[in-house]
């Protein structure tokens, strides 16, 4: 990663900010045909939201293929 790459997540990171502060809930979905770094970025993002107090759910349009159950040992997906 280069510190452009850094300085444009940051930027997108600061841009969001007001809208996480003033959202309740969320839905978080990712592509399909799913893969871990989807997948992993949904229980991230999941766990980030839910810590902010925002109730957020991943909702998707395909269940969670097997070999990334280990990802999400609590069910989430």
């Amino acid at each position: 990663m280069t510190g452009r790459d850094i300085r444009l997540i940051s930027e997108a990171a600061g841009a969001l900010r007001p809208l996480l502060k003033a959202s309740r809930t969320a839905a978080l979905c990712t592509h399909v045909d799913p893969d871990g770094d989807g997948i992993g970025a949904e229980i991230c993002l999941l766990g980030y939201l839910r810590d902010l107090g925002i109730e957020a759910r991943v909702i998707n349009t395909e269940p969670l293929p097997a070999r990334y159950r280990f990802l999400d040992p609590g069910g989430a997906v």
